[in-house]
């Protein structure tokens, strides 16, 4: 018998199937209610959620503080627009590694009510964090450049 999870409020968690979703996109239940893809090759200087997913955890019964930003925001390194943002929240996101759970907490995400980039999902981790997370985008292409070279 299999038994499922069950969230905080008591409700299964809630799985968001991206139609584009990138291929080496990762796993990572947000908040303890929602699963959502990430793309590790975030240029992004800050995180940024999109308002459909903050909506799909909102709708399982978890509170999420936003905190208004002052004036006209937007972000850039996530598509060929600049995204506009409004808002900023605190996540708790958690990975299903190897080693282990993986958890980020209070992750400072920046809200935007479009979606992101096709591929993308619903949350770009800024490339600060990714790289805390040892990733480098310049990893693979020297990877490539010594393949190349010989």
């Amino acid at each position: 018998m299999a038994v499922a999870p069950v969230t905080a409020s008591g409700a299964l968690p809630l799985t968001l199937v991206a139609a584009d979703r990138a291929p080496g996109s990762i796993p990572c239940m947000v908040m303890n209610v929602a699963v959502a893809s990430i793309t590790p090759d975030s240029v992004v200087e800050v995180s940024v959620v999109t308002s459909k997913l903050l909506t799909a955890i909102s709708k399982q019964g978890t509170w999420i503080t936003h905190q208004d930003l002052q004036g006209k925001a937007a972000v850039t390194g996530a598509g060929d627009q600049p995204v506009p943002v409004k808002s900023k929240v605190k996540l708790n996101l958690r990975f299903t590694t190897p080693g282990g759970p993986l958890i980020l907490r209070n992750v400072i995400c920046w809200v935007t009510e479009q979606p992101l980039p096709m591929g993308v999902g619903d949350l770009l981790l800024s490339r600060w964090i990714m790289e805390r997370l040892g990733y480098s985008a310049e990893k693979p292409l020297a990877a490539a450049q010594q393949i190349c070279s010989e």
